[in-house]
Order: C-alpha cells, then sequence, then structure tokens
C-alpha cells in the first residue's frame, strides 16, 4: 500500500536526482579528447633537442572546443612549457597542428622507446565553461622523422 509518507520519500528522491543530473557536468565537461603526434624534426642542441611534432587531436563531445593555452608536461621533471598554438576542436571532430618545443635528450629518448608525450590544454566550451586535459599522445601510426 503507497502513503503519503512514501509518496513525499519518492518526490523528494526524484526531486534530488533531477537536481543532481541538472548539476552533473555535461559530456563537454567530460571531455574525451585523444591525439596522437609525429615528429617531423628533431635537432641535437647540446643536452636539449628541438622537436617539431605534427599533432591531431580528437574529440567525441557533441561540443565545440576551443583552446586557451596549450603546454607540454616533461615526464621526467612535471614541469611544463608553453607552446605556440591556438585551434578549435569541432564537435565529434578533429584538428591538427604543427609545434615546436625543447625537450631533454633522455625525455626525447623516452618517447623514442614508447613513452607518451603529455599535453596540458585548457580549453573552452561554447556553453562558456573552461576546464583542463592533460592528453597522452601516442605515436602516428606514419612514419616519423629519424
Amino acid at each position: 500500500m503507497i502513503t503519503a509518507r512514501g509518496l513525499a520519500v519518492a518526490g523528494v528522491c526524484l526531486l534530488l536526482s533531477a537536481v543532481l543530473m541538472a548539476r552533473t557536468p555535461r559530456t563537454v565537461n567530460g571531455h574525451e579528447i585523444s591525439g596522437v603526434y609525429a615528429i617531423q624534426q628533431a635537432d641535437n642542441a647540446g643536452t636539449d633537442v628541438t622537436v617539431t611534432l605534427h599533432i591531431i587531436l580528437s574529440s567525441s563531445t557533441d561540443a565545440t572546443l576551443e583552446s586557451r593555452d596549450v603546454a607540454l608536461r616533461s615526464t621526467l621533471s612535471g614541469t611544463t612549457q608553453s607552446l605556440s598554438a591556438s585551434f578549435t576542436i569541432p564537435a565529434h571532430g578533429n584538428v591538427d597542428f604543427t609545434v615546436s618545443a625543447s625537450i631533454s635528450g633522455a625525455e626525447y629518448k623516452l618517447w623514442r622507446e614508447g613513452e607518451k608525450p603529455m599535453l596540458v590544454l585548457n580549453l573552452k566550451a561554447l556553453d562558456g565553461s573552461e576546464f583542463t586535459r592533460t592528453v597522452g599522445l601516442l605515436p602516428s601510426v606514419h612514419a616519423e622523422a629519424k
């Protein structure tokens, strides 16, 4: 038998569920972003290597995303360096760009052995929400420069 109290509890639960659903981040805040890279050029300069990377980022979200800041995080030191990149990833689309960065020879060796370069992306969705994502880049299936 359904009582008034049972209906009231069910109503409160339904209301809380609706509020939580409304406050739960949409796909745009769950951002499924992935990326691949190819080293187009690598120049040794002492202990550092200047690399030119061709990067393709893909988004599986329903939102168009604009870059605010793009940085490369060192897997060895954890420090980041800003990259000169500006792009827009369309909803369920991809974007490609080329950037140069100076990394340590040890970091470059790790990349060549399969370690993923880490991009730190500060992005903005068209609804105005801003967020940060770290994306581990996979090597492209295309041949890389030696």
